[in-house]
Protein backbone atom coordinates (compact mmCIF):
# COMPACT_ATOMS: atom_id res chain seq x y z
CA UNK A 1 0.00 0.00 0.00
CA UNK A 2 0.99 3.71 -0.67
CA UNK A 3 1.89 5.95 1.99
CA UNK A 4 -0.74 8.94 1.71
CA UNK A 5 0.65 12.21 2.58
CA UNK A 6 -1.06 14.47 4.96
CA UNK A 7 -3.53 17.14 3.17
CA UNK A 8 -2.54 20.84 4.28
CA UNK A 9 -5.89 21.40 6.52
CA UNK A 10 -5.13 25.09 6.50
CA UNK A 11 -5.85 25.94 2.90
CA UNK A 12 -9.01 24.04 2.42
CA UNK A 13 -10.60 26.75 -0.18
CA UNK A 14 -6.93 26.29 -2.66
CA UNK A 15 -7.84 24.15 -5.35
CA UNK A 16 -5.49 21.16 -5.51
CA UNK A 17 -2.93 21.01 -8.53
CA UNK A 18 -3.53 18.38 -11.05
CA UNK A 19 -1.72 16.42 -13.81
CA UNK A 20 -2.79 18.17 -16.28
CA UNK A 21 -1.16 22.00 -15.26
CA UNK A 22 2.53 21.53 -16.78
CA UNK A 23 3.41 24.44 -14.58
CA UNK A 24 5.43 26.98 -16.75
CA UNK A 25 6.56 25.68 -20.13
CA UNK A 26 9.50 26.78 -20.60
CA UNK A 27 12.27 25.80 -23.51
CA UNK A 28 12.73 22.04 -23.96
CA UNK A 29 10.47 21.07 -20.87
CA UNK A 30 8.51 22.86 -18.02
CA UNK A 31 9.19 24.26 -14.67
CA UNK A 32 7.14 23.97 -11.41
CA UNK A 33 7.36 25.33 -7.69
CA UNK A 34 6.39 22.61 -4.96
CA UNK A 35 5.54 24.21 -1.76
CA UNK A 36 6.74 21.91 1.57
CA UNK A 37 2.39 22.07 2.17
CA UNK A 38 2.33 20.69 -1.55
CA UNK A 39 4.47 17.94 -0.51
CA UNK A 40 2.66 16.99 2.62
CA UNK A 41 4.18 19.22 4.83
CA UNK A 42 0.64 20.20 6.84
CA UNK A 43 2.84 22.14 9.56
CA UNK A 44 6.37 24.04 9.47
CA UNK A 45 9.44 21.43 10.19
CA UNK A 46 10.34 22.10 13.48
CA UNK A 47 13.49 21.34 14.69
CA UNK A 48 15.20 20.32 18.34
CA UNK A 49 17.89 19.67 19.92
CA UNK A 50 21.87 19.20 18.82
CA UNK A 51 21.35 17.44 16.02
CA UNK A 52 17.82 16.81 14.23
CA UNK A 53 16.51 16.60 11.00
CA UNK A 54 13.28 16.61 9.47
CA UNK A 55 12.01 17.04 6.02
CA UNK A 56 9.78 15.97 2.89
CA UNK A 57 9.78 13.79 -0.09
CA UNK A 58 9.18 13.99 -3.72
CA UNK A 59 9.52 12.32 -6.60
CA UNK A 60 9.70 12.68 -10.18
CA UNK A 61 8.16 11.16 -13.15
CA UNK A 62 9.55 8.08 -15.30
CA UNK A 63 9.42 10.57 -18.61
CA UNK A 64 11.47 13.25 -17.00
CA UNK A 65 14.44 14.64 -15.43
CA UNK A 66 15.27 16.86 -13.52
CA UNK A 67 17.65 19.82 -14.93
CA UNK A 68 17.82 22.82 -12.56
CA UNK A 69 16.50 22.78 -8.49
CA UNK A 70 16.63 25.59 -6.28
CA UNK A 71 15.65 25.80 -2.72
CA UNK A 72 13.45 28.47 -1.69
CA UNK A 73 13.89 28.53 2.35
CA UNK A 74 12.12 30.29 4.73
CA UNK A 75 12.84 29.76 8.36
CA UNK A 76 13.98 31.04 11.59
CA UNK A 77 16.20 30.20 14.52
CA UNK A 78 16.97 30.87 18.14
CA UNK A 79 18.81 33.75 19.58
CA UNK A 80 20.37 31.66 22.31
CA UNK A 81 22.77 29.52 19.26
CA UNK A 82 26.17 30.29 19.25
CA UNK A 83 26.81 31.20 15.06
CA UNK A 84 30.14 30.13 15.06
CA UNK A 85 29.15 26.35 16.11
CA UNK A 86 25.57 25.96 14.91
CA UNK A 87 24.65 25.88 11.07
CA UNK A 88 21.83 24.47 8.90
CA UNK A 89 22.24 21.69 6.77
CA UNK A 90 20.75 20.99 3.35
CA UNK A 91 20.48 17.68 2.54
CA UNK A 92 19.05 16.09 -0.58
CA UNK A 93 18.81 12.14 -0.40
CA UNK A 94 22.00 12.17 2.12
CA UNK A 95 23.90 15.07 -0.35
CA UNK A 96 24.70 17.66 1.14
CA UNK A 97 23.53 20.93 -1.01
CA UNK A 98 24.52 23.79 1.28
CA UNK A 99 25.40 24.44 4.74
CA UNK A 100 23.42 27.64 5.94
CA UNK A 101 25.43 29.98 8.61
CA UNK A 102 23.31 30.92 11.60
CA UNK A 103 24.43 34.36 12.11
CA UNK A 104 23.09 36.78 15.22
CA UNK A 105 22.07 39.14 13.98
CA UNK A 106 19.10 37.59 12.12
CA UNK A 107 18.03 34.73 15.16
CA UNK A 108 14.33 35.47 15.78
CA UNK A 109 13.67 36.94 12.40
CA UNK A 110 12.13 35.05 9.68
CA UNK A 111 14.69 34.80 7.13
CA UNK A 112 14.35 33.59 3.16
CA UNK A 113 17.24 32.03 1.20
CA UNK A 114 17.34 30.69 -2.11
CA UNK A 115 19.44 27.67 -2.39
CA UNK A 116 20.75 25.88 -5.82
CA UNK A 117 20.64 22.04 -5.96
CA UNK A 118 22.47 20.21 -7.87
CA UNK A 119 20.14 18.22 -10.48
CA UNK A 120 22.49 15.27 -10.11
CA UNK A 121 21.36 14.90 -6.15
CA UNK A 122 18.07 14.37 -7.99
CA UNK A 123 16.58 10.58 -8.68
CA UNK A 124 13.09 9.48 -9.16
CA UNK A 125 12.32 8.82 -5.25
CA UNK A 126 13.59 12.08 -3.08
CA UNK A 127 14.24 13.40 0.13
CA UNK A 128 14.77 16.64 0.98
CA UNK A 129 15.92 17.02 4.80
CA UNK A 130 17.00 20.02 6.87
CA UNK A 131 19.84 19.05 9.44
CA UNK A 132 20.07 21.55 12.47
CA UNK A 133 23.55 21.32 14.16
CA UNK A 134 22.92 23.67 17.24
CA UNK A 135 25.15 24.64 20.85
CA UNK A 136 23.89 27.44 23.20
CA UNK A 137 27.50 27.00 25.31
CA UNK A 138 30.96 25.92 24.63
CA UNK A 139 31.20 24.15 28.25
CA UNK A 140 28.75 20.93 28.63
CA UNK A 141 24.85 21.44 27.35
CA UNK A 142 21.34 19.88 27.54
CA UNK A 143 20.64 18.22 24.59
CA UNK A 144 16.74 18.50 25.09
CA UNK A 145 17.31 22.50 26.13
CA UNK A 146 14.40 24.84 24.74
CA UNK A 147 17.40 27.31 23.40
CA UNK A 148 18.06 24.82 20.62
CA UNK A 149 15.47 25.02 17.97
CA UNK A 150 14.79 25.94 14.36
CA UNK A 151 11.60 26.19 12.25
CA UNK A 152 11.12 25.92 8.60
CA UNK A 153 8.00 27.19 7.14
CA UNK A 154 6.03 24.83 4.91
CA UNK A 155 5.79 27.70 2.63
CA UNK A 156 9.16 27.18 1.25
CA UNK A 157 8.86 25.82 -1.94
CA UNK A 158 10.97 23.79 -4.24
CA UNK A 159 11.34 25.12 -7.86
CA UNK A 160 11.84 22.39 -10.41
CA UNK A 161 12.78 22.03 -13.73
CA UNK A 162 12.27 19.43 -16.25
CA UNK A 163 13.16 18.21 -19.37
CA UNK A 164 11.31 15.12 -21.25
CA UNK A 165 12.70 12.04 -22.51
CA UNK A 166 11.19 10.40 -25.15
CA UNK A 167 8.86 8.05 -24.83
CA UNK A 168 7.84 5.09 -27.07
CA UNK A 169 4.30 3.79 -27.95
CA UNK A 170 4.47 0.64 -25.34
CA UNK A 171 1.39 -1.02 -24.28
CA UNK A 172 3.22 -2.79 -21.70
CA UNK A 173 4.40 0.56 -19.76
CA UNK A 174 0.59 1.03 -19.02
CA UNK A 175 -0.92 2.64 -17.28
CA UNK A 176 2.06 4.86 -18.22
CA UNK A 177 1.87 7.56 -19.50
CA UNK A 178 -1.14 8.50 -18.32
CA UNK A 179 -0.61 7.61 -14.69
CA UNK A 180 2.96 7.57 -13.19
CA UNK A 181 2.85 6.49 -9.38
CA UNK A 182 5.66 9.18 -9.04
CA UNK A 183 3.65 11.95 -9.39
CA UNK A 184 1.36 12.89 -6.22
CA UNK A 185 -0.68 15.47 -8.17
CA UNK A 186 -4.21 14.90 -8.47
CA UNK A 187 -4.95 12.61 -11.53
CA UNK A 188 -6.38 14.46 -14.62
CA UNK A 189 -7.13 12.63 -17.42
CA UNK A 190 -9.32 13.48 -20.46
CA UNK A 191 -11.50 11.47 -22.70
CA UNK A 192 -12.17 11.75 -25.80
CA UNK A 193 -14.93 11.11 -27.59
CA UNK A 194 -17.21 11.00 -31.24
CA UNK A 195 -19.95 13.04 -30.97
CA UNK A 196 -22.80 11.10 -29.82
CA UNK A 197 -20.66 7.90 -28.34
CA UNK A 198 -22.51 4.35 -28.08
CA UNK A 199 -23.42 3.00 -24.93
CA UNK A 200 -21.08 0.31 -24.86
CA UNK A 201 -18.29 3.30 -25.43
CA UNK A 202 -19.09 5.39 -22.00
CA UNK A 203 -19.23 1.82 -20.66
CA UNK A 204 -15.56 1.42 -21.60
CA UNK A 205 -14.63 4.73 -20.55
CA UNK A 206 -16.47 3.93 -17.29
CA UNK A 207 -14.53 0.58 -16.83
CA UNK A 208 -11.33 2.82 -17.88
CA UNK A 209 -12.27 5.81 -15.45
CA UNK A 210 -12.89 2.96 -12.84
CA UNK A 211 -8.90 1.56 -13.28
CA UNK A 212 -7.57 4.92 -13.47
CA UNK A 213 -9.44 6.23 -9.97
CA UNK A 214 -8.33 2.75 -8.28
CA UNK A 215 -4.47 3.94 -9.52
CA UNK A 216 -4.70 7.57 -8.71
CA UNK A 217 -5.88 6.11 -4.97
CA UNK A 218 -5.32 9.22 -2.43
CA UNK A 219 -4.84 11.72 -4.88
CA UNK A 220 -7.92 11.44 -6.81
CA UNK A 221 -8.91 11.85 -10.19
CA UNK A 222 -11.18 14.00 -12.57
CA UNK A 223 -11.75 12.90 -16.40
CA UNK A 224 -13.05 15.83 -18.15
CA UNK A 225 -15.24 14.70 -21.27
CA UNK A 226 -14.03 16.23 -24.89
CA UNK A 227 -15.76 15.69 -27.92
CA UNK A 228 -13.32 15.72 -30.95
CA UNK A 229 -10.61 17.63 -29.96
CA UNK A 230 -7.86 16.92 -27.91
CA UNK A 231 -6.42 18.93 -25.05
CA UNK A 232 -3.53 21.22 -25.72
CA UNK A 233 -1.23 19.65 -23.61
CA UNK A 234 -0.19 16.76 -21.88
CA UNK A 235 -1.87 13.04 -22.36
CA UNK A 236 -5.65 12.02 -23.31
CA UNK A 237 -7.52 8.71 -23.64
CA UNK A 238 -9.25 8.45 -26.88
CA UNK A 239 -12.46 6.32 -27.46
CA UNK A 240 -12.90 5.29 -31.03
CA UNK A 241 -14.24 2.56 -33.25
CA UNK A 242 -14.76 2.00 -37.08
CA UNK A 243 -18.07 3.43 -36.69
CA UNK A 244 -16.98 6.13 -34.05
CA UNK A 245 -14.41 8.07 -35.12
CA UNK A 246 -13.85 11.99 -33.37
CA UNK A 247 -13.88 14.49 -36.04
CA UNK A 248 -10.57 15.92 -36.67
CA UNK A 249 -8.24 13.49 -35.26
CA UNK A 250 -5.99 11.52 -37.26
CA UNK A 251 -6.25 8.08 -36.57
CA UNK A 252 -5.04 5.07 -38.53
CA UNK A 253 -7.91 2.52 -40.11
CA UNK A 254 -9.48 0.31 -37.59
CA UNK A 255 -10.30 -2.74 -38.71
CA UNK A 256 -11.87 -4.55 -35.19
CA UNK A 257 -15.14 -4.07 -33.95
Amino acid sequence: AEKVPAADERRPFARTPTTAEPGALVSGGRRQALTFADLGARDPLQLHGTDAQNGVAFSVRSDEVVTGAVLHLVYSYSPALLPDLSQLKVLVNGEVAATLPLPQDQAGMTVARDVPIDPRFVTEYNHLNLQLIGHYTRRCENPASSSLWATVSNASRLDLRYASLPVRPDLGALPAPFFDRRDVRRLELPFVFASGPSRDTLEAAGIAASWFGALAAYRGALFPARIGSLPGSGNAVVFATADERPDGLPLPAIDGP
